[in-house]
């Protein structure tokens, strides 16, 4: 399977300055956080549901999901986590863990340094935390009102934009290192309904899927099909755009 490139330590701040003009101290202080990143080997669960979380981290390298498994072996994939998300930035005291987060490809994160009020830093980490809801809040209605093939859409063009903000996309295509048992748990689908998805698409010249890369022949035809736009959760953005 093909898995996404490790990042170097001083590409950490690669999609935090994307949300945020980031100082030189506050690049250099996530830099020097990310030289002690943590490796996790794929497979392995960063924490489980309901244990505390001691500390914030930044996915510096890999991919990982959030789950939750029902008590007869069904799940859940409820979100992904790439390169620059923030996993457990919690605002109470004493945060427990709501999901599960397993890491799919060899992972590395670091503890995400601190930020002042009123920061730089300390607005990356609200806008990524936005988005995060955002993300979550169209999971909900993908599950809830679309097709097997809109949701399909839906979540390839999702995750082709997150993707965007790391320069992983080459043309047409992007990694995908994720199986189809994990896309019918993403998508509330069986895994013989997400391959006659995948084949349906497959003939209507849209998607290819090989080698742990998806290739989006017709991109703007499937934006057509789901009516997808990127996400805008600050008024700069719109005033921008």
């Amino acid at each position: 399977m093909n898995f996404p490139r490790i990042f170097a330590a001083e590409e950490a701040p690669v999609r935090l300055r994307c949300l945020s003009r980031l100082s030189a101290a506050e690049i250099e202080a996530l830099v020097r956080s990310a030289e002690a990143c943590q490796h996790i080997a794929g497979g392995r669960d960063i924490w489980a549901e309901g244990h505390p979380i001691t500390a914030p981290q930044i996915v510096l390298s890999g991919w990982a999901y959030r789950t939750r498994i029902f008590h007869d072996g069904r799940r859940q994939i409820l979100g992904f986590l790439l390169p620059g998300d923030i996993i457990g930035m919690c605002r109470q005291s004493l945060p427990l863990a709501q999901t599960t987060i397993t890491a799919i490809s060899p992972l590395q994160i670091f503890a995400a340094p601190p930020a002042a009020p009123g920061s730089s830093l300390a607005e990356a980490y609200a806008i990524s935390d936005a988005l995060d809801d955002t993300f979550n809040l169209r999971h909900i209605t993908r599950l809830g009102r679309m097709t097997a093939y809109e949701r399909l859409a839906d979540w390839l063009l999702e995750i082709r934009h997150r993707l965007e903000f790391l320069g992983m996309v080459s043309g047409t295509s992007f990694p995908l290192p994720i199986t189809q048992e994990m896309l019918a748990d993403t998508l509330g689908l069986t895994s013989v309904h997400v391959n006659r998805t995948l084949q349906t698409m497959r003939r209507d010249g849209l998607l290819e899927l090989r080698g742990g890369k998806a290739t989006l022949h017709d991109r703007e035809r499937l934006v057509g099909i789901v009516d997808w736009h990127p996400p805008i959760v600050t008024a700069a953005e719109t005033r921008a755009g």
